[in-house]
Formats: C-alpha cells, sequence, structure tokens
C-alpha cells in the first residue's frame, strides 16, 4: 500500500509587509490627526476674529471675508482627512488580506488514510 504525503503548510505570513503596513496606517493616523489639530487652530482663529467684531475691533467687511475664507479652509481640510482615511482603510483591508490568506488547510483523516478538503462544506 502505497502512502501518500500531505502537506499542511500554508502560505507564510509575510512579516515584512504586515510590518510596513502597519507603519503606513500609524503615518495615516498622526496625519489624520495633525490635519484636525490645523482644522481646529482654523476654527479657533475665526473665534478669535469674531470676538473682536463683536467687541467693534473688526469690520462687517472684515469677517465677511473672513468667513468665506475660513469656509473654504475647513472644507479643504475635511477632504484631506477623509481622503487620509480612506487611504488607511485600503491599507487595513490589504492587512486582512494578509491574515486571511493563513488560514488553516482541512484534512479528513480515516482508515484510508489523510487527505486535504478541497472547498465543498464549511
Amino acid at each position: 500500500m502505497k502512502i501518500k504525503e500531505v502537506e499542511a503548510n500554508t502560505k507564510k505570513l509575510d512579516a515584512s509587509r504586515l510590518s510596513e503596513l502597519i507603519k503606513e496606517i500609524h503615518t495615516f493616523g498622526e496625519l489624520i490627526r495633525a490635519k484636525q489639530e490645523e482644522k481646529q487652530a482654523v476654527i479657533d482663529e475665526f473665534n478669535e476674529e469674531d470676538r473682536r467684531f463683536l467687541v467693534g475691533k473688526l469690520s462687517q467687511r472684515t469677517v465677511k471675508t473672513s468667513i468665506k475664507k475660513t469656509k473654504l479652509e475647513i472644507k479643504r481640510l475635511d477632504k484631506e482627512i477623509k481622503e487620509c482615511i480612506k487611504d488607511a482603510a485600503k491599507k487595513l483591508k490589504e492587512i486582512e488580506k494578509l491574515f486571511k490568506s493563513q488560514t488553516p488547510k482541512k484534512f479528513r483523516i480515516g482508515l484510508t488514510g489523510i487527505r486535504e478538503l478541497k472547498g465543498g462544506k464549511k
């Protein structure tokens, strides 16, 4: 009787690629935080101008110009933050794919020997 050898090896985890992806996600996190801090600074700056307007130190025309500028800046920052979040999500999907490739193979063991199961019932 011939004995059939079966390998239980799965695709090995690419640790260097995983490390690289984690670093990229960390970088995206820092970038998002920096953009949020920049947005908060723009809001704080506008609040200060608004306060000065209410006290009478700034003209209405100056404040209107500031409003337009602030809206555009906040819109730009929001767009950049969303883009970073989207890019980070892509990297997370890539990490998920790396880990899913590590799913162990299923085997059937019996009197006739051992064999790898392909697809079928889960």
